[in-house]
């Protein structure tokens, strides 16, 4: 075998410094010479390169031995290929890292499920409870607003489930992403449709500008849920009278969309916690709305899934940019 691009005639009877750039080469002999000196066992982890830049993995013993008078004659070494066992202990490492991702989606899944899907149900249910025993002393006046914000509550109850679904798929690798051109304009559209009734209980006038033109190569289903969760969080965090604009800009060969709104803003701090499910915060919307945070996780897979990325802007008390990429 050849080692360190050299053949073994061209190993045997050299020293480190035939074999070594000088600064390598003083760095073994040094450690040579305290091995020889302290008499002690040395081992150490190193990589070996071999014939076309083949790399391996190598462990080194090094001892010394002693002639007939018990005085050192030399140093003796041992290198042992270790490759394959490197490569398993970082597989091992990887799956470990996998396994505490999926106990963490786990744990998330349940926390989800035990308090962000009760609350919203709750109220469904104390708001049913009411039409149910005090439907014949409310005025028409009062019924509307009883069934208004039992419309809401639903809508936001499936909204989690959608989300719920959605994200379990990603984490047991049942997802399968089917990438077309997508005209960006008719999805941006739609979503502002579906969710104007949303933005018109809170005066808040919703727009796209994206041109008609403007298409993606990207799934059609993911990019819709990405869009309908960035504009309903907007929504949330934008109070009375607000504004939300969805536009975009061609950036080399990608498309830039902007979900703009003047709500309330991020602190900087919680910028970084935005798309991440290890690190995520709470903050109830301009009226009360509660979240659970997991539609900009949604989100972040989405896009990535999509070879794009995703990215937020924000300024207390200005507003909040959402931005994100996606191949033409």
């Amino acid at each position: 075998m050849k080692v360190h691009n050299k053949e073994n005639d061209d190993i045997i009877g050299k020293t480190v410094f035939d074999l070594y750039p000088n600064d390598l080469a003083a760095f073994y002999h040094k450690d040579n010479l305290e091995v020889i000196s302290s008499g002690k066992n040395r081992q150490m982890e190193s990589e070996v390169i071999l014939p076309h830049d083949e790399r391996l993995d190598v462990i080194f013993y090094k001892n010394t031995f002693y002639d007939s008078d018990q005085k050192v004659a030399g140093l003796l070494g041992i290198m042992l290929d270790i490759t394959k066992r490197k490569k398993n202990e970082d597989n091992l490492k990887k799956s470990e890292e996998q396994l505490l991702e999926a106990n963490a989606a786990k744990d998330k899944f349940f926390s989800i499920i035990a308090h962000d899907l009760t609350n919203p149900l709750n109220a469904i249910m104390g708001l049913a409870g009411l039409l149910q025993t005090d439907f014949d002393y409310f005025d028409n006046d009062e019924k509307k607003e009883v069934i208004e914000n039992l419309f809401n509550a639903t809508q936001s109850t499936f909204k989690l489930l959608q989300n719920l679904l959605e994200w379990s798929k990603t984490k047991i690798g049942q997802l399968v992403v089917h990438q077309e051109t997508l005209s960006l304009s008719a999805i941006a559209v739609e979503n502002v449709t579906l969710l104007s009734s949303m933005a018109h209980n809170k005066t808040i006038k919703l727009k796209s500008g994206i041109p008609f033109d403007t298409t993606v190569l990207a799934d059609a289903n993911m990019v819709t849920t990405v869009i309908r969760n960035l504009i309903s969080n907007a929504i949330k965090f934008t109070g009375k009278g607000g504004n939300i604009i969805i536009s975009s800009k061609k950036t080399n060969d990608y498309i830039e969309v902007c979900v703009e709104d003047n709500g309330i803003g991020i602190e900087p701090e919680n910028l970084k916690k935005l798309f991440s499910i290890e690190k995520q915060f709470k903050t109830k919307g301009t009226e009360g709305e509660y979240g659970s945070g997991l539609g900009l996780v949604l989100c972040k897979e989405f896009i990535e899934k999509n070879h794009g990325s995703i990215w937020a802007e924000s300024v207390i008390g200005q507003g909040t940019k959402v931005k994100f990429t996606l191949p033409v």
